[in-house]
């Protein structure tokens, strides 16, 4: 009984991630969208990637980000220094 019991929630949580992932998308596309009317961006091409973002004025993969914000900011020592 309790894998049956397991079993239902797991088929339920993995149609909840679907369906957020769906939502994530119209989403995303939706801010496109209105950046390109309000911007007057250039042609919608199709070819945006979830999985990059811009930092710097380029395109990135979204895991290398936080390293390169992180590496952009001064570490803890290295403000003690600037502080000297």
């Amino acid at each position: 009984m309790l894998q049956a019991e397991k079993d239902a929630v797991e088929v339920e949580l993995d149609k909840t991630i679907d369906d957020m992932l769906v939502m994530l998308g119209q989403s995303f596309n939706q801010v496109v969208r209105q950046a390109h009317l309000l911007y007057n961006g250039p042609p919608l091409t199709g070819d945006y990637d979830n999985n990059m973002d811009v930092c710097k004025g380029r395109m990135v993969p979204v895991g290398e980000l936080q390293a390169l914000r992180n590496a952009a900011q001064p570490s803890p020592a290295e403000e003690a220094e600037d502080e000297d």
